[in-house]
């Protein structure tokens, strides 16, 4: 189905974009430092794990 469809690549794209912005503003370990800052910007200001939310969907 069409809705099945959308779903999914809503799902994907949530994904996608959430690896791309996480890699612009820093790695995927935990590192703990004086200056580090809560990525609030892009997909990130609306979901703060998109990647985890598209692979839920």
């Amino acid at each position: 189905s069409y809705i099945g469809f959308v779903i999914y690549l809503s799902a994907g794209i949530f994904v996608i974009v959430g690896r791309v912005q996480l890699g612009k503003f820093g790695s995927g370990e935990l590192i703990t430092e004086e200056d580090h800052k809560l990525n609030t910007e892009g997909v990130y200001k609306y979901i703060r794990n998109p990647m985890y939310s598209g692979t839920l969907i």
